[in-house]
């Protein structure tokens, strides 16, 4: 996700990936400077369904929301 920095987007983040049982592996969020664009990557224990990318993407504001799939098959 690509954000406006403030506080509760992580928290928000998780709820909603948790309210759809989508487990957080693993976690790095960045900014350039305080209240400035921030970037959040996660690490998934299974896929986020598309409705609820979006929901989340509203939510926060993002600017980009997207996924990838590095699994190999």
């Amino acid at each position: 996700f690509r954000y406006e920095d403030r506080p509760g987007i992580v928290g928000a983040v998780g709820a909603m990936l948790g309210d759809a049982h989508v487990n957080i592996a693993g976690a790095q969020v960045g900014r350039r400077e305080a209240g400035g664009e921030a970037l959040m990557s996660l690490s998934l224990d299974s896929a986020v369904p598309p409705d609820i990318l979006a929901e989340i993407a509203g939510v926060i504001g993002a600017t980009a929301a997207r996924t990838a799939d590095l699994t190999e098959d």
